[in-house]
This record gives structure tokens, C-alpha cells and sequence, in this order.
């Protein structure tokens, strides 16, 4: 399938950030250290969200 695309990253504070696209559908996932899930949310389907830097605060 085209159009598919995934990043991941660990941000300073160490919490993972995960945004996928495939399916029709683009997901956004953060995750602590000790959790035990990944939580996601889904986001509009909008061009653009391939790169992306994480702001740590």
C-alpha cells in the first residue's frame, strides 16, 4: 500500500512518540517509561505529518 509512513522517537524527558500513517488513518502514540500500553489517538488524515520534531518540556 502507498502512502505509508511511520516515525518514532525518544523525546528528553524519555517518553516515546510514535506517528503512523496506513489504512486510511493517521495514529499518534506516547508512552512512558513503566507503562504498560502504548495509548493512541487518531489524527485528521492531513499531508504533513511524516516529519516532526517532539517539543520537550
Amino acid at each position: 500500500m502507498s502512502g505509508q509512513f511511520s516515525n518514532i522517537v525518544w523525546t528528553n524527558d524519555d517518553r516515546l512518540v510514535l506517528i503512523a500513517q496506513g489504512g486510511g488513518r493517521t495514529v499518534l502514540g506516547i508512552w512512558k517509561p513503566g507503562g504498560t500500553m502504548l495509548p493512541l489517538r487518531t489524527l485528521p488524515t492531513l499531508q504533513g505529518y511524516n516529519s516532526f520534531v517532539p517539543i520537550a518540556r
